[in-house]
């Protein structure tokens, strides 16, 4: 019996048509949960969004709420197949950016607190991000392809396109994972060496533990009107002043750019501010030219050992991570 091609071109279409279905409706529920869930929590990620494009916080909100919109309302078209296949393409879009960002930051060696789940309190690395980022993209990438192509099927020409369009996305994912696959954390290569003299020869008790890894935070205070900077920095100095003994809290010192409230002519604002805080590591504010020879662009932390060379050197806000492997390095040299 001869198989007529008429009745297998149906079952392909079915088929196509039930994954379609699928996808819409599990990357529409996993957006519109993760956008409903940053809602509770939208000044933090805020605070996020102006930390990652260093804009003020009134821009960065905006910035939030329209990618906040895009997750829900897009979750919601996708949910109910609603002009799926720009839906997707927009999708698309948005998570190349988050694909642009996370990849910057591993290369700089800096870790986002994203907030992507809000309140789930859903927390990975950026490295697992960005995986999670890749297949979501190619999901959305396939979404768009199979929503697209007509019933009447695509003409030859068109599928070697679409063909060698997907072994390039291929080959670009595979040499963005290989490559940062190599880039293991190395840190910042800021040469903190003036920064380091500037606060030894400016408290003696800090250059007396020159023997042990010591913690030197490097701060415009600018930054700290970033949410996620500023419980970064509050939480690593609330666990170190748990963890560290009275007596060692001279390993700890916190250099403020100058500015208007870090004043060194009247430094009053600065220690009010110190003292709301319940800050107790030692203060000192340091000249905008140290930090320009430094090429000093946002807040950060550094271990240094014996000989002031950085062990490490992050950005805030750092993350758990990151803190964790401050509180070894000082713990090593105890």
């Amino acid at each position: 019996m001869k198989l007529s091609g008429a009745n297998v071109e149906p079952v392909a279409l079915t088929m196509k048509t039930r994954v379609v279905t699928f996808l819409s409706i599990v990357l529409g529920l996993v957006f519109l949960v993760a956008g409903a869930a940053k809602i509770p929590m939208f000044d933090q990620f805020a605070g996020t969004v102006a930390s990652i494009t260093h804009v003020s916080f009134g821009p960065a909100r905006i910035i939030a709420l329209i990618v906040l919109a895009i997750e829900v309302l897009g979750g919601i078209a996708l949910f109910f197949r609603f002009k799926v296949t720009i839906v997707s393409m927009l999708f698309c879009a948005l998570v190349g950016i988050f694909l642009w960002v996370l990849s910057s930051a591993i290369v700089q060696g800096r870790e986002i607190d994203c907030s992507c789940f809000g309140i789930l309190n859903i927390s990975l690395s950026n490295r697992a991000e960005l995986i999670l980022d890749i297949a979501f993209f190619n999901l959305f990438a396939l979404l768009a392809l199979l929503s697209s192509t007509k019933q009447s099927g695509s003409s030859t020409n068109q599928k070697v396109w679409w063909a060698v369009a997907a072994l390039a996305v291929i080959y670009l994912q595979y040499s963005l994972i290989a490559f940062l696959s190599k880039n293991n954390y190395q840190g910042h290569t800021l040469n903190i060496s003036p920064a380091v003299l500037y606060a030894e020869a400016h408290n003696q008790e800090f250059a007396s533990q020159k023997h042990r890894n010591r913690l030197l935070f490097l701060v415009s205070f600018v930054d700290l009107n970033c949410p996620p900077c500023y419980e970064d920095f509050i939480t690593l100095c609330d666990i170190m002043q748990a963890r560290m003994p009275r007596e060692e809290s001279n390993r700890v010192l916190v250099l403020f750019k100058a500015d208007d409230i870090a004043n060194p002519d009247n430094p009053t604002r600065l220690y009010r501010w110190a003292h709301a805080s319940e800050l107790s590591f030692p203060i000192l504010i340091a000249p905008d030219s140290l930090f320009d020879d430094i090429q000093f662009t946002k807040s950060s932390a550094a271990v240094i050992d014996s000989s002031g060379k950085a062990l490490l050197h992050e950005i805030l806000p750092m993350g758990n991570e990151h803190q964790q492997t401050v509180l070894q390095l000082l713990k090593e040299s105890l």
